[in-house]
């Protein structure tokens, strides 16, 4: 009966001790609370990126709208002065600029990256400024690495090369007339 006695009063001091209590909580809620984090950080980056690049590529095209002679190195140049904070943005940016064709458009073609795994192997970028009157279409692809590859939304985005993915901007705009 002693024995009996002691296995009741260890099971009441183990049910009464509360020590460990939150220790459970923190290794059950922790791991998602992480995940939430990374998520969260990785939209965030995601978002300023983008919105960077629209950016650079909005300002680049203004003198385009009016006119001005087109250079490629002053336009990618301009597209990375106005996209601040974008490490390697000369390297890893793919222009085009060309003009829409017939009364409608479709912007459900494939937009060529540059590509980062092998430069002797590069897409063709489509650079023509237009007529006067002519409704200019430019795209703007950048490749980027994610802030966590491994978790939360760095996992899922669609990867490009080398674990990069893509960020791209576009605009259209008509050019004036002469």
């Amino acid at each position: 009966m002693g024995a009996l006695h002691y296995l009741k009063d260890l099971t009441r001091r183990f049910l009464k001790d509360t020590g460990g209590g939150p220790t459970i909580e923190f290794v059950i809620l922790f791991p998602g609370v992480i995940y939430f984090i990374f998520l969260f950080s990785e939209v965030a980056v995601l978002t300023a990126r983008t919105a960077l690049l629209k950016r650079g590529v909005m300002t680049a095209v203004t003198p385009l709208r009016l006119g001005d002679p087109f250079d490629e190195l002053a336009f990618r140049n301009s597209i990375c002065d106005g996209a601040l904070f974008i490490v390697d943005c000369a390297d890893s940016l793919m222009v085009e600029i060309q003009p829409i064709e017939g009364t409608s458009f479709s912007n459900s073609g494939q937009f060529n990256c540059i590509n980062n795994v092998d430069p002797d192997i590069q897409p063709a970028p489509i650079l023509n400024p237009g007529q006067p009157k002519e409704i200019m279409l430019v795209r703007a692809c950048l490749l980027v690495n994610p802030l966590f590859p491994g978790s939360g939304l760095g996992a899922s985005l669609a990867q490009q090369h080398n674990g990069e993915y893509a960020i791209v901007a576009t605009t259209a705009f008509m050019n004036e007339p002469s």
